[in-house]
């Protein structure tokens, strides 16, 4: 491997970070009270939360590749939207997290942007733990998230 290809996939993996990172901050800019009630039901019952985010994991999965077997056209846009849809989604609950991380580590909580960005990079590094971290961790802590957003949704919905 060349020092290009070593240093092009360093930048792939930073700029993967950073966008992780600001993607939490615009969940927590756009919708403040949605992923602090994530956050604690993330915290609160993780395991609650998994077991609701598993069964949306397996059908996302089931229609992806449901939609690949169809061929080419329409059908892998939809695909990508459908992935994008799940991590959207699972982040807004990994956000809620790295807040309840950032706030744990008594961070700066007068702004609640510092938690998020603080605790989101803490998080971050652990993803980055060779292979405990790509395999346990991330896909962990993505369903977690995702049952966290979903039951942060309809706790909001039947709230109004």
């Amino acid at each position: 491997m060349v020092l290009a290809d070593t240093i092009g996939i360093l930048l792939i993996v930073l700029g993967t970070l950073a966008a992780t990172s600001t993607l939490w901050l615009f969940h927590l800019a756009l919708w403040p009270e949605l992923v602090e009630a994530a956050g604690s039901k993330f915290t609160s019952s993780p395991v609650k939360s998994f077991f609701v985010g598993l069964p949306c994991l397996l059908l996302t999965i089931f229609l992806v590749g449901a939609l690949s077997n169809m061929g080419k056209g329409p059908n892998e846009f939809a695909v990508l939207v459908l992935m994008s849809l799940f991590l959207f989604v699972a982040s807004m609950g990994v956000s809620g997290f790295a807040a309840k991380i950032g706030e744990s580590l008594d961070f700066d909580t007068s702004r609640k942007w510092k938690p998020v960005l603080f605790g989101g990079l803490i998080l971050e590094f652990t993803f980055l733990f060779p292979v405990l971290g790509w395999i346990l961790v991330f896909p962990l802590v993505s369903i977690t998230g995702f049952g966290a957003s979903l039951r942060a949704i309809i706790s909001s919905r039947r709230s109004r």
